[in-house]
């Protein structure tokens, strides 16, 4: 497969994978990782920490998902791993917040 050929083939994975973030985004709300126990950092390497024992579990056993598919998951942790995700969004979104003039932790 030459590059031109993957370039093709990658895209309809990606579009999903960006349905499925947007999906859930609305599901899940703005502050779903952002706001998580022990920061939003912890909040997501749970997440990925889940997703991917669920993806071991389901092929080491051979069992069927019941609730969700092996490729949902697949497609989940791929949202997970995104340098876009949640939590940098968020922490860019809280850097631009102490730049407004009202903001107790305006940067000086």
């Amino acid at each position: 497969m030459d590059i031109e050929e993957f370039k093709e083939v990658s895209k309809p994975f990606y579009g999903e994978t960006y349905q499925v973030l947007v999906k859930k985004q609305m599901d899940y709300g703005p502050f779903n990782i952002a706001r998580s126990p022990g920061g939003p950092l912890n909040g997501l390497r749970v997440r990925m920490h889940d997703k991917l024992a669920r993806i071991n579990h389901l092929i080491d056993s051979g069992a069927t998902p019941e609730n969700e598919s092996l490729r949902d998951s697949f497609l989940d942790l791929a949202n997970y791993s995104r340098p876009d995700n949640e939590y940098f969004l968020w922490d860019r979104f809280n850097s631009l917040l102490t730049m407004l003039p009202w903001s107790k932790n305006q940067e000086k």
